[in-house]
């Protein structure tokens, strides 16, 4: 990542997010660009496996050749045409993701297939842009089914009035959480249809659960403080009760089904 401004910060947030694929994994994260708040933050953030963030604190331009030995690089510049060319020449090969509001045809530009411009507002309604209310009711199914869960009871018959009632109870922080669990479902999805064991899916959500904490600045503590921001479940998933480890599952197999619908 060449550049940690708030798009930056963004990107990153949302690979450390949704970058679980397995549990064997070792995702290494380079970052330029950062400020001193920001990489202290960074180097102290858990990733809860074994991927690595690794801030830099030279110019991007003092480390081409490392840079250029990456699988893909994000330029958070709007339309960095020099960074292009200083590492298009580095190495042709070399995948890199340009942010364009104007949605600059930098491929083209380049004569190369390595080269992609994102940020264009033609495509605000793209296929993800419309999902985004189905992952709003995706995050409300899920906190409703961990409500029945919770209170050892059953789909309403009148479910949606009930759902919605939880859901307006609910902090903004754990409106986000349940929209953040919605937004990797699909990465549970294809792994179940992979053959992926259901404890190992549940390990990979609880992951997702503790980034989601950590990225918001939560600790482990032996009580739960949202004053505080202490939680006494951040911790590996072997050390967890096989009742709270179930939980990242789905209890309500009518729910499963309708969360399933969406995708």
């Amino acid at each position: 990542m060449i550049g940690f401004d708030s798009l930056g910060k963004s990107i990153f947030k949302q690979a450390y997010l949704n970058n679980i694929y397995s549990l064997t994994q070792c995702i290494e994260y380079h970052i330029w660009g950062a400020d001193a708040y920001q990489i202290t933050f960074l180097e102290s953030l858990n990733l809860v496996n074994s991927d690595h963030i690794i801030v830099h604190r030279e110019e991007w331009l003092e480390a081409v050749n490392t840079i250029t030995d990456m699988n893909r690089v994000i330029i958070s510049q709007e339309n960095d045409i020099n960074a292009i060319q200083v590492l298009i020449g580095a190495n042709p090969l070399l995948n890199i993701f340009v942010f364009s509001k104007s949605g600059e045809n930098f491929s083209k530009m380049f004569e190369s297939n390595h080269i992609c411009s994102f940020g264009n507002v033609s495509s605000i309604l793209n296929e993800k842009t419309i999902k985004s209310e189905q992952t709003y009711l995706m995050a409300k199914l899920f906190n409703y089914d961990y409500y029945i869960r919770a209170n050892k009871t059953e789909m309403s018959s009148d479910y949606e009035k009930e759902m919605n009632e939880q859901w307006q109870k609910l902090s903004g922080f754990k409106r986000n959480s349940s929209i953040a669990r919605a937004d990797f479902y699909w990465i549970e999805k294809r792994k179940k249809n992979e053959g992926t064991s259901e404890e190992d899916i549940w390990e990979m959500e609880h992951i997702r659960w503790c980034r989601f904490h950590y990225i918001n600045h939560w600790v482990y503590g032996p009580q739960k403080d949202e004053e505080r921001k202490t939680h006494p479940l951040l911790v590996d998933f072997s050390d967890l009760p096989y009742s709270e480890k179930e939980k990242d599952g789905i209890h309500n197999g009518k729910i499963m089904k309708m969360i399933e619908q969406f995708l």
